[in-house]
């Protein structure tokens, strides 16, 4: 009796710990491609950020045209030069989401309101076959 309870114990901690060791700690906006596209096109101010490294803006995904770059490892002591957005929409970008995610969780922490994390990010947003610079 005592090692059902135990087991029973061990699988309740694991399940409420999985999505915190799989997962990011980024439970805020997300947002489709499709909709980052819509906001581009009708001209909402929005900043695009990529937390990629310099290497990935001229690789095979390319970038979006008009992003702000601060690759992620930079982002919590460079975050000041974005200041302006800290009550603005900002989307953030990373070749997946997982960076992306990471940098959403900085971002809030340093007090930005609007953050949305682009789910997918280049690698969706070239799926969809729309246009990048390289």
């Amino acid at each position: 009796m005592l090692q059902g309870i135990l087991i029973a114990i061990a699988v309740l901690a694991l399940l409420l710990l999985l999505p915190r060791l799989l997962g990011s700690a980024w439970r805020g906006p997300i947002m489709e491609v499709q909709r980052l596209r819509e906001r581009i096109v009708g001209g909402e101010p929005l900043l695009l950020l990529d937390v990629r490294t310099t290497e990935e803006l001229g690789g095979e995904l390319g970038h979006l045209p008009g992003i702000t770059h601060i690759p992620l490892h930079e982002l919590q002591q460079r975050s000041s030069e974005i200041a302006d957005w800290k009550d603005k929409p900002v989307a953030i970008l990373c070749r997946t989401d997982v960076r992306s995610a990471k940098a959403a969780g900085i971002l809030a922490a340093a007090g930005f309101s609007g953050v949305e994390v682009v789910k997918g990010g280049m690698t969706a947003w070239n799926q969809a076959g729309w246009p990048v610079e390289r």
